[in-house]
């Protein structure tokens, strides 16, 4: 499957949470990935991990998400949670909703994050999938 980008149109600012969100609204819809890079005490990664094993996720239902992964890197202490969603309206309607801040308002025990989560965006420009095996 390949999604082409398209043009954006900016709108204002949003405010989620303890996240600012700033919406760029796409005219055709396309695959949308969401992600927030923490930088975590490397002393603490497994607590930093069973919060996000225990968590409330509050992403069950909503509509247009897809898929959501917590990533860890090669580098000690580097995670990303990563989801992906069918637009970007999708993602901003989640950012915007009750679930959302309800999903966001527990906080990581002091000194398990060194700074704040980076935020980052992206319009999937190309998507492949892995290709159905041939049947014998």
């Amino acid at each position: 499957m390949t999604c082409r980008g398209s043009p954006s149109t900016p709108i204002p600012r949003v405010r989620a949470g303890a996240y600012a969100v700033l919406a760029l609204v796409p005219q055709e819809a396309s695959v949308f990935i969401a992600m927030n890079q923490f930088q975590v005490n490397p002393e603490r990664t497994a607590e930093f991990e069973a919060a996000w094993r225990t968590r409330e996720s509050h992403l069950s239902g909503v509509p247009g998400f897809l898929q959501f992964a917590l990533l860890k890197g090669d580098e000690a202490g580097d995670f990303v949670s990563h989801t992906v969603w069918q637009s970007r309206d999708a993602f901003l309607a989640w950012a915007q909703s009750d679930a959302f801040r309800r999903a966001h308002n527990t906080a990581m025990p002091e000194g398990v994050l060194i700074g704040h989560p980076r935020a980052r965006f992206y319009e999937a420009v190309i998507v492949e999938g892995a290709e159905a095996a041939p049947s014998r």
